[in-house]
């Protein structure tokens, strides 16, 4: 049956948990045998990170669990104890590393990056959000707002870095994933060609690069994810026939 119970205020986590106990590796890497509700900051066995909160969402565990073994699941806290409500966004590929947001109150929120030996860190900026971690776990990308503008965030050094927006248009851009060593970042911007966002590819040497559409329909896409060399980016877009 479920476990878990209300949040107190400062108190570092909610858990909803419905436990499920996999007979073999294909019920492993299925999705839906693994669900949580109004999860806050979490880790799993002391190496994953969920990537999910204040709603259902889905995760996975690790495959080289024993199975039959019930998830360990550490909470990870949050920056404000008057507003105990944060969220994992990315983790990186070791697990080390933790990203997410952590509410400060009236409506906004602050990045942070987690660590066991550091806690949790947020990055000085009360309006932001964090997309995504990268691989190696030095970077992290997200939106700074308003307006909405996508940025790289340095871990190590805690450099800020905002990336620009698509030429034309309002500057209304976001950053939602970064690859393996934090040298490409992508998201959407704000472009003179399309309905209010288009995809982008960032780049030190290239800068925000504007990536189109697919054939047909209004110009309308965003990316969402990146392969580790950054070369394939996968996300959402519109054709003639529908998204």
């Amino acid at each position: 049956g479920a476990r878990g119970g209300p949040a107190r205020r400062g108190r570092t986590a909610l858990l909803t948990l419905t436990p499920f106990h996999p007979r073999n590796r294909d019920q492993i890497l299925h999705p839906s045998n693994y669900l949580m509700q109004q999860l806050h900051i979490l880790r799993i066995n002391g190496r994953w990170s969920s990537l999910g909160i204040l709603a259902t969402s889905w995760f996975f565990l690790p495959a080289e669990m024993t199975f039959g073994q019930s998830p360990q699941i550490d909470a990870l806290g949050f920056i404000d104890p008057n507003n105990p409500i944060s969220r994992a966004q990315g983790v990186s590929a070791n697990g080390e590393v933790v990203g997410g947001r952590s509410s400060r109150g009236g409506g906004s929120s602050e990045a942070f990056y987690w660590t066991k030996n550091a806690g949790l860190v947020g990055c000085g900026r009360i309006t932001t959000r964090l997309g995504g971690v990268s691989g190696d776990g030095r970077f992290a990308a997200g939106v700074a707002y308003p307006p909405n503008k996508p940025f790289r965030w340095n871990l190590e050094s805690g450099a800020f870095e905002f990336l620009g927006d698509l030429p034309g248009g309002e500057h209304d851009s976001a950053a939602f994933a970064i690859n393996w060593d934090g040298s490409v970042v992508v998201g959407w911007g704000s472009s003179d060609r399309s309905e209010n966002k288009e995809a982008f590819r960032w780049t030190e040497r290239h800068g925000l690069v504007a990536l189109g559409d697919l054939e047909g329909g209004q110009l309308y896409s965003i990316a969402l994810g990146t392969s580790a060399d950054g070369r394939i980016l996968v996300g959402e877009g519109r054709s003639a026939d529908g998204e």
